[in-house]
């Protein structure tokens, strides 16, 4: 069945004492073996649009070899679309090598390179270990410059083969923080390089992006770290959920799942419910300024919110009362003709005002 006991149930009753044990033990070794496998294949939650729209691209793309560029911010989950590739791809039993490039000594792919050329060399490098595997290029924005043109030589020339010809079969799949076609535009980044690793590409979203996928994954998560605390269950409350989608989750994916920990560690929401009300505060504060932009056209207001810190609240409001009552002053002295006197009695404002009003925004 299911759990791997298929083989106890066609012995015969009369059957050696010893093979029946033989027999239960390899059934368990091999049910255990496939419950581990089950254990680490990640899993990808979202019904959002753009998750559907990934999760499509991730299943047309899993037996293909072309090289793989992710992108997203920190805390998207990266990595854990990579290694969903790999596992439902046919190297899901190969090699699964993964390459940190801020951590990569500035020469690591000069060697490599003089590895795959010299056919006496001794140490095995990391294109042959990963021969019919999957190589990860962890954050490939921040790789340097010389070792940039080294890897596009590897992958050009003679990175996916040995000296004597016989063929390296590696797939490459890149993340990245960055935008890469930026980075190329401003010099940062090898053009050539960009274009072997552009081949297919998958563009993460933020979590702000998708707030629709936040319960399930807290709700995942909350199960997570409950059976790894060896608490029977723990239910987020319908509060709790509600703040944390007014949250703006600068570290993604990754700080809803250090939060949650914190959550069922402690057994009580109270501590981030707190953090999250302030937030949640901040957050109807910004929706309020984007109300503002798209009434008064206030084109310049989004330098006002970068920061939520130092949000004025008195600043940014005198800034659309000047804007809005600009714009209103203009129409009705439009819809007037000019006619000074009719703009006042229609504006409900003295006469003296409405000059002071004009010379102030240099309405002529």
């Amino acid at each position: 069945d299911s759990n791997g006991f298929s083989d106890v149930s066609v012995l015969n009753v009369n059957s050696n004492p010893a093979e029946i044990q033989a027999v239960v033990n390899q059934a368990i070794k091999e049910s255990c073996e496939n419950a581990e496998k089950r254990a680490y294949f990640p899993l990808i939650i979202g019904s959002s649009p753009a998750m559907v729209k990934i999760k499509k691209k991730i299943s047309d793309l899993a037996n293909l070899n072309e090289a793989v560029l992710i992108q997203g911010e920190s805390g998207t989950g990266k990595e854990l679309i990579t290694r969903f590739i790999h596992l439902k791809s046919k190297r899901c039993n190969r090699p699964f090598i993964k390459l940190s490039m801020p951590q990569l000594p500035v020469d690591f792919f000069e060697k490599q390179l003089l590895m795959l050329e010299d056919p006496q060399a001794e140490e095995e490098g990391i294109f042959t270990a990963a021969h019919q595997g999957t190589l990860l290029l962890e954050e490939i924005g921040r790789m340097p410059a010389e070792p940039q043109s080294t890897l596009l030589k590897i992958i050009d020339e003679a990175g996916l083969f040995k000296a004597a010809d016989e063929p390296i079969d590696v797939r490459i799949i890149a993340t990245s923080g960055r935008d890469l076609a930026a980075l190329v535009e401003s010099g940062q980044f090898n053009k050539g390089l960009f274009y072997r690793l552009n081949v297919i590409r998958i563009d993460l979203p933020p979590l702000r992006s998708r707030l629709e996928d936040i319960s399930a994954l807290a709700d995942l998560f909350a199960d997570k770290f409950c059976i790894e605390s060896g608490k029977s269950h723990f239910e987020l409350s319908p509060k709790i959920k509600s703040l944390l989608t007014c949250y703006h989750w600068p570290g993604n994916v990754q700080e809803l799942q250090d939060l949650i920990r914190l959550i069922v560690n402690d057994g009580n929401e109270d501590r981030v419910t707190r953090k999250l009300r302030i937030h949640k505060k901040y957050q109807a504060i910004t929706d309020y300024y984007r109300d503002i932009h798209a009434l008064a056209g206030l084109g310049d207001v989004k330098k006002h919110i970068k920061d939520l810190d130092k949000i004025s609240l008195k600043k940014i409001s005198n800034i659309f009362m000047e804007r809005a009552e600009k714009k209103v002053l203009k129409k009705a002295l439009e819809s007037t003709n000019w006619n000074r006197k009719r703009t006042a009695a229609l504006l409900d404002i003295s006469y003296k005002s409405l000059l002071n009003k004009i010379k102030e925004y240099k309405l002529g």
